[in-house]
């Protein structure tokens, strides 16, 4: 992290114009904050959005974080309508059996990763922002909160037009980076062991991809890809997830550019493998020959730290410069060029809240449900055995991902599976009143946060579907956020479509397909 100065200047107390006041306000518009945003203004008040880019999305059109929804996601509520919008107009591709089960029981369990489209994505926001009237204001920093006896009660922002001030009954902290709570004096979760987050990932689009030539390699060439890596049955045409993507191979040709110096030496992917693997396969990538890489990962930064975030990515557009030079050595990407490189660099991890209730592993892998639960979440996930408290970490914040260490724990084929619910308390921070925090910085150990389902997107749409609603009752009911009815709440979200039913929840798909893949579910909760 950069240094402190120990030099100051002293800025002179100046009136600060309101830009605007509104019920609730929305900091952030990623999957939690659009959530938040069109939930609340579909319960029946008024709404601003701020978002700091120029458009919205977050980390999904921001950074190419292209994987929508993946092995045991559920689209349910606000996750499914806008999962089921991206697929109407070819943005995503739900496949056939999941809309045959969605029909029987409104929800269905993903066995397989939804890529998308992210400039499609900016559009389906922008369309159900405006069908609900939500103001908005983009090209706009939060800068500060404005307290009054520990009660947020509007926040500082900053753009073009100069210094400003919002006034809002609640604040919903949708930034990814819990800025809002940071500088309203929420407390922070510690940092790992290790004392760094998880890495952030430089994400980038590439055209010229031969499809067609990847899945003829990679079917004559079984031995040269990652376990469980390969391409699907039949034609490769990005109906499915493609395997190749996550693990990926290739292994002999990175071996060989390390060899030749083409690569250097301490070449490493993200997911510490000897090869590489692409992402973002939906049919209409592979009619244009697209495709995205989550390969560089860039460990040691801190996401609040401008300093830190500026090395992150100049380090990152520096090895993607490397790597393009690399890929044309390889069948299908001969031909291959860099599109374009992701607008900012991707975070796994940020700063994370200390709220009414710190959801565990513990929780996690056993099941836990509670009586304030605003959402189901499904995990299968290898079982690694905890012995201390980066036990079941694939991604470590040290950038060891992969290492003999980490292998060593693992179970021998062998997940865990769990159906566990995330409580109302979670978006609820400490010491600041009518301050709700959605997305994945809501309240949780790093131990329960890595491994996904609390971080992704589809989740952070849970968080923020329920953030919103509650937002609005509390306006309704006159109380704060933190005295909002919870049966009232539970029922409202059900209403809308958000699944809080173990048992209309049905894993009997993701199960199969472990057993198919040669390993066994040693835990079930």
């Amino acid at each position: 992290m950069s240094q402190n100065t120990t030099e100051y200047i002293r800025e002179e107390a100046r009136n600060i114009p309101v830009y605007k006041k509104t019920e609730v306000l929305v900091a952030g518009s990623g999957s939690a904050g659009l959530a938040a945003a069109v939930s609340a203004a579909r319960n029946g008040v008024k709404v601003l959005l701020v978002e700091r880019n120029p458009f919205l999305g977050g980390q999904s059109t921001a950074s190419y974080q292209v994987w929508f929804g993946g092995g045991t996601d559920i689209l349910t509520g606000f996750s499914k309508e806008f999962a089921e919008r991206l697929d109407a107009i070819g943005a995503a591709k739900l496949l056939d059996r999941y809309k045959t089960q969605t029909a029987k029981t409104g929800i269905a369990p993903l066995n397989y990763h939804i890529s998308i489209d992210p400039e499609e994505w900016k559009n389906v926001a922008f369309d159900m922002m405006e069908e609900c009237g939500i103001d908005t204001i983009t090209n706009t920093l939060v800068t500060d909160a404005i307290l009054e006896n520990a009660t947020i009660k509007g926040v500082i922002i900053e753009n073009k037009s100069g210094r400003q001030a919002i006034l809002a009954d609640v604040v919903i902290d949708a930034t990814g980076d819990a800025d809002i709570a940071a500088r309203a004096g929420v407390p922070i979760a510690p940092l790992p062991k290790s004392g760094y987050l998880m890495a952030m990932v430089m994400l980038f689009r590439v055209g010229g991809v031969d499809y067609k030539k990847i899945a003829a390699y990679a079917r004559e060439h079984p031995d040269d890809f990652n376990l469980g890596s390969g391409v699907p049955p039949g034609e490769f045409d990005g109906e499915n997830m493609a395997s190749i993507q996550g693990m990926g191979g290739w292994i002999s040709f990175v071996k060989k550019a390390k060899e030749t110096g083409l690569l250097p030496a301490d070449w490493q992917t993200g997911w510490g493998r000897e090869g590489f693997g692409i992402c973002g396969v939906n049919p209409e990538a592979v009619k244009r020959g697209i495709c995205f890489f989550d390969i560089i990962h860039v460990f040691k930064r801190f996401s609040w730290d401008a300093d830190d975030v500026c090395k992150a990515e100049l380090e990152g557009r520096k090895r993607i410069r490397t790597f393009m030079k690399f890929l044309k050595t390889v069948p299908g990407f001969e031909s291959s060029y860099l599109l374009d490189v992701a607008h900012s660099i991707g975070l796994q991890d940020s700063r994370r809240i200390v709220g009414e209730y710190v959801l565990t592993r513990d929780d996690v892998y056993e099941g836990k449900t509670s009586d304030d639960d605003i959402a189901l979440i499904t995990i299968t996930w290898p079982d690694v055995p905890v012995t201390d408290d980066e036990g079941w970490i694939m991604h470590p914040s040290d950038g060891s991902q992969g290492d003999a260490k980490y292998r060593s724990q693992v179970k021998e084929n062998a997940y865990f599976q769990t159906i566990f619910g995330v409580p109302y308390r979670c978006l609820l921070p400490k010491n600041v009143e009518r301050l709700l925090v959605a997305g994945q910085t809501i309240s949780m150990t790093y131990m329960a946060h890595e491994p996904g389902p609390c971080r992704g997107m589809v989740p952070c749409m849970h968080w923020g579907q329920a953030a919103g609603t509650a937002a609005a009752l509390a306006l309704k009911q006159g109380v704060p956020p933190a005295q909002v009815d919870i049966p009232t709440l539970r029922k409202t979200l059900q209403e809308q479509g958000a699944n809080l039913r173990k048992d209309a929840i049905d894993l009997s798909e993701v199960t199969e397909n472990i057993m198919q893949r040669g390993a066994t579910i040693s835990h079930i909760a």
